[in-house]
């Protein structure tokens, strides 16, 4: 026959006090057989002496301060690890988001890591490891933040790749013997062997999902959710060269770009809808290609390669002709190889993401600081952030000249991805080169499923170039008092 679970027992905090006072006075047994006859129900002895314990903690804590009023309560405190922030930044933290969420808002890590920097600077920046403090901010942290908040994520359905096992491996030998061949007979150097490769960046560059309480059906958001985008077509060498950028935007004028002064090498311009077009894919061949070959050429007539994917705006007649005239041969990655084949794909693309979303963290918790400045975050009404159109292009533009400063001084991120897709090692002829980095069949098989907080749901590759740390500063569920003394008394009771 299965017993029913015992009664666990509850003590008020006025109960606390006087069994610790009880118990100071006249011994942990006496107490115990005291307050088991006038509570009608058996006490441990270790509850009594823990209460004891706290009780006399809290009249060392008085007699410090001066203060002789007797202890008539005791709460009861939560055990497990302290809180980062401590317990009342760490609430208005997470006010501050549910705020944000209920405003429609999207709350994401960055988001969380964000307004966290911004309050803490508003109340006790000292507390920051940039003021010198023990508080570092990081995902990690942020995951336990919006866990202990009962947050969950909303993510979207991601592609399967075409290839798998040794149909793969026939694509990229393939596709590598073609550029050894090239570059072998052609006898081109490794300066002019270049990748490049357009990507589409957010006008706001945040998270594509948000955080929401799980079991949510219908997730409404604004402003970070923001699809406005411009085009990037970044270009590197075998050698580590990154060249210059040209950007993208949307409009039907000059008009449209921003007032911002980018470099003079930078290539600025436009298009209906932001894209990629044979026409800016000419433009861009004329204003920085071309010149970059010419610059790095020892003769006239040396030749080039140029790896690029099929994308159907730049496999155009008129661009080829282009190409072909200026003695630059073109090797073509096979479909659905971007993620393991194109070098500026593998190692800068989404570097450069993260470092737009790092900027972005840093410059949206100057904002969270100066609404707080202006009135305290308890009784805050808060909207979203806006973000208007002009403001985005200026910040964007400022952070993407930064980032191709970066990876200038930095080229071991371009040789990386001509290392990692396979192609130096070919060229150098390294026969594992090719029999490496297969496709993985990993996607989520569900539109808007639930997922637990995880540390891989966020991509870490961009570490290095952030020069940010990774330190686990998460935060264990918290248990109270309450709960450890209601499992020794019912080990008694049993």
């Amino acid at each position: 026959m299965n017993q029913s679970p015992p009664t666990q027992i509850r003590y008020t905090s006025e109960e606390r006090a006087e069994i610790g006072r009880y118990a100071q006075l006249h011994g942990v047994a006496a107490a115990t057989r005291h307050f088991s006859k006038q509570l009608r129900t058996k006490i441990s002895e270790s509850t009594v002496r823990s209460i004891k314990d706290t009780y006399m903690m809290e009249v060392n804590r008085k007699r410090k301060q001066h203060d002789d009023r007797d202890v008539v309560s005791l709460p009861m405190k939560k055990r497990g690890r302290s809180l980062l922030l401590g317990e009342d930044l760490d609430k208005k933290v997470q006010l501050y988001l549910r705020n944000v969420r209920k405003g429609g808002g999207v709350v994401s890590s960055r988001i969380a890591m964000a307004a966290a920097r911004g309050i803490l600077i508003s109340y006790d920046k000292y507390k920051l490891a940039e003021f010198g403090g023990p508080v570092l901010l990081n995902r990690h942290w942020a995951y336990s933040l919006l866990k202990r908040m009962k947050f969950v994520q909303r993510k979207a359905t991601t592609a399967k790749s075409k290839y798998t096992g040794s149909d793969y491996l026939e694509v990229k030998k393939s596709f590598l013997n073609e550029v050894v061949t090239t570059v072998t007979m052609e006898e081109i150097r490794p300066e002019l062997i270049l990748n490049w490769d357009q990507t589409g960046l957010k006008m706001v560059p945040s998270a594509t999902w948000t955080m929401d309480q799980r079991g949510s059906k219908r997730v409404e958001m604004a402003g970070v959710d923001d699809k406005r985008q411009i085009t990037a077509l970044f270009c590197g060498t075998l050698t580590g060269d990154f060249l210059p950028v040209q950007l993208i935007y949307k409009g039907k004028t000059a008009r449209c770009h921003p007032k911002f002064k980018f470099p003079s090498h930078w290539h600025i311009t436009h298009s209906p809808n932001h894209w990629s077009t044979e026409e800016t894919m000419i433009q861009y061949i004329e204003n920085i290609i071309l010149p970059y070959v010419a610059q790095t050429r020892e003769s006239e007539e040396e030749p080039g390669l140029v790896i690029m994917d099929n994308f159907k705006g730049q496999i155009t007649a008129k661009v080829n002709s282009i190409l072909e005239e200026n003695n630059i041969h073109v090797c073509l990655l096979p479909p659905n190889t971007t993620d393991t084949l194109q070098p500026m794909d593998i190692s800068v693309n989404k570097p450069a993401k993260e470092f737009l979303k790092n900027e972005f963290h840093l410059w949206y918790s100057e904002q969270v600081l100066q609404r707080i400045e202006e009135e305290d975050v308890d009784a805050m009404d808060i909207t979203p952030i806006k973000f208007q159109m002009p403001v985005m292009k200026e910040l964007g533009a400022k952070w993407l000249v930064k980032m191709a400063e970066y990876l200038s001084n930095n080229p071991q991120f371009i040789v990386n991805g001509f290392i990692k897709s396979g192609i130096s090692g070919a060229l150098d002829g390294l026969e594992e080169s090719i029999e490496s980095d297969e496709p993985t069949d990993e996607g989520l098989s569900e539109e808007d499923s639930d997922t637990e907080l995880s540390e891989e749901s966020e991509s870490e590759d961009f570490e290095d170039l952030s020069d940010s740390q990774s330190v686990d500063l998460s935060e264990s569920e918290d248990m109270s008092e309450s709960e450890s003394e209601e499992l020794s008394d019912s080990e008694m009771s049993e």
